[in-house]
């Protein structure tokens, strides 16, 4: 077998190279020795240039540490972020009755959504307007104006005038149209 194997090498042998020189993949070892050698060389060169860059960025950044000997220990702490609360906080103004409600809790109370009650304040419900309060909004303008938003607000009579026309015209959610 060991013959078959020569045999079979000595076909792949090119003039100038002997059977001796080439190791089991046919590859000549000496090519492949020096090979290597000059690989680590490079390797060398470039981990020096790397440590050069390194201690280049330390000066450039102001510290007198190298950068292997920074951890994560001498950064400060991440704060996680506080938690808010979500509850709406739209005071009343002092003009209007303290039994007044913004239209956004209005909405809450009779179970619509305040998107559907701003629609039936601005249109109506049936040709009939609902009787609200209109308040300024102290710090919103409205967009491409100087003109402050409005804010929504009914008094305990605007509520019970806006439930009976919302009833009468089957509108609340909770009712069926009678």
């Amino acid at each position: 077998m060991k013959r078959e194997l020569e045999k079979e090498r000595s076909q792949f042998v090119t003039s100038d190279q002997s059977a001796d020189s080439l190791d089991m993949s046919g590859h000549n070892v000496e090519a492949l020795e020096a090979r290597i050698k000059e690989l680590e060389q490079e390797v060398a060169t470039l981990k020096e240039r790397v440590a050069t860059l390194e201690q280049e960025k330390v000066i450039v950044q102001g510290k007198s540490k190298p950068i292997s000997a920074l951890t994560t220990s001498d950064s400060s702490p991440v704060q996680r972020a506080q938690k808010r609360t979500t509850e709406r906080t739209i005071e009343v103004p002092s003009e209007l009755p303290a039994s007044s409600l913004p239209a956004t809790d209005f909405a809450a109370h009779i179970g619509m959504s305040y998107d559907h009650l701003k629609n039936f304040i601005r249109r109506g419900v049936s040709g009939q307007r609902l009787d609200i309060t209109e308040v300024p909004h102290p710090t919103k303008k409205k967009k491409d104006s100087d003109e402050p938003t409005m804010q929504y607000f009914l008094t305990l009579s605007q509520q019970e005038a806006a439930r009976a026309l919302l009833r009468r015209h089957g509108k609340l959610p909770d009712e069926t149209s009678e």
